[in-house]
């Protein structure tokens, strides 16, 4: 879904909803004991899978999938095509799809030029309210896109370009070179264009003033022609939830919104559209593709200095564990506490970071009610779209809901 590929929710690295991640906590679980027990995992297909099973089939073809078979580069189109990119990249003809970037706003969703999630009021501390936020940032910082120029900024730029250019090779691999590269350099002005209107992080470090609380139809009147609304609607609908102009949100960069939604009268539909795939492609096409995986260790090695890619299984062990980390949680505790430890682990919860519902097997399987039961012979691109759904839908349905201080 469109938010929450980018930031919508922010479940991983807020914990809002559903407590601190274990594996990230005080005791936190290593990387080497989260292997063996992710990989012993009893496995039943044509059954109804528990959610359990479903982190097992979740990690064991994420392990797997050392060379995406071609199929994984099919279902990474069809994905695309789910979230309004069936056309990526818009070229020739088809060009003029679009009549304005409002219909391509609501055609793909606002993130991740526009950062949308359920989040806690920070001025009513019982609810949930919808904020919004400047751009997220990808791989690349704020500070190469804004001076790509600089001498200490160049290589990590054409890195970033070199990935650019293999995801549309990638996703049309008939596209002419010189086609690709003036593609590529839409693009990368685009999000240029889009970091130059963000704040620094030290500008934005007291929150609490940058806070407002308003309504969807004020922002609405501010941001003349920004189709907030329509656009929510669409995204809130999957869980049968109808906003109104009443809504009330949250927003944390009216500066931002008031520049960039001035900006996108004057820019290309078709060159938004193709911005927006790209961020869509960048988030999946690893699953997919070993060109596109070999091309971001590249921008990885040059940016960042990583030498070499981790193996395999560490990866899939920290994408499962940020994935599904509330029944990452309930395995490790039930493979490596004692039953004593068990009994006291609700006592325990304040000092070691374990929420007390993390033995509860009804709440974790209500959580993932959202996601079917999953099959061995899936692309392992598929199986992490459907668990991100069901994340998403969780995510939306927590705008009716009290903050709830249990799951902290």
């Amino acid at each position: 879904m469109a938010i929450l590929v980018e930031s919508v929710v922010k479940r991983v690295s807020q914990d809002v909803c559903h407590g601190p991640n274990p594996y990230e906590s005080r005791n936190s679980v290593h990387v080497d004991g989260l292997s063996e027990i992710l990989g012993e995992i009893p496995v039943r297909e044509g059954c109804t899978q528990t959610v359990t099973e479903k982190l097992g089939i979740a990690y064991s073809t994420c392990v797997a999938n050392e060379n995406p078979h071609k199929r994984s580069l099919k279902e990474l189109k069809a994905i695309l095509a789910e979230n309004g990119f069936g056309e990526w990249p818009l070229v020739g003809k088809k060009k003029q799809r679009f009549g304005d970037y409002r219909a391509v706003l609501i055609e793909t969703g606002m993130a991740p030029l526009f950062s949308v999630y359920v989040t806690r009021d920070m001025k009513e501390l019982s609810r949930n309210i919808i904020e919004f936020d400047q751009f997220s940032f990808s791989l690349i910082g704020r500070n190469e896109l804004i001076k790509p120029k600089e001498k200490k900024n160049k290589r990590s730029v054409q890195a970033y370009k070199a990935l650019i250019r293999t995801a549309l090779s990638v996703i049309k691999p008939n596209l002419k070179p010189a086609i690709v590269s003036v593609l590529t350099e839409e693009i990368f002005s685009f999000e240029s264009q889009i970091a130059k209107r963000t704040m620094s992080k030290e500008d934005r470090r007291n929150t609490l003033r940058l806070y407002k609380r308003t309504t969807l139809r004020d922002l609405q009147r501010k941001f003349e022609g920004l189709p907030l609304l329509d656009a929510l609607n669409k995204e809130f609908s999957l869980v049968n939830i109808t906003l109104t102009e009443d809504e009330p949100v949250a927003i944390m960069a009216e500066r931002y919104f008031a520049s960039t939604t001035k900006f996108l009268k004057r820019v290309s539909p078709r060159v938004l559209y193709n911005y927006m795939g790209w961020r869509a492609v960048l988030t999946r096409a690893s699953y997919a593709s070993k060109r596109f995986r070999e091309a971001k260790l590249n921008f990885n090695k040059v940016s960042k200095g990583l030498m070499k890619e981790p193996p395999l299984w560490k990866t899939c062990v920290r994408l499962v564990a940020s994935a599904m980390k509330e029944v990452v949680g309930r395995l490790y505790v039930m493979k490596k506490f004692s039953a004593r430890a068990k009994k006291d682990l609700k006592n325990m919860t304040p000092n070691i970071g374990y929420p007390e519902w993390m033995l509860d097997t009804d709440f974790l399987e209500h959580l993932y009610r959202h996601l079917d039961e999953l099959r061995h012979d899936e692309p392992f691109v598929r199986i992490q779209e459907d668990i991100s759904d069901n994340n998403y839908k969780n995510g939306l349905l927590e705008l009716r809901e009290p903050f709830n201080k249990t799951l902290t």
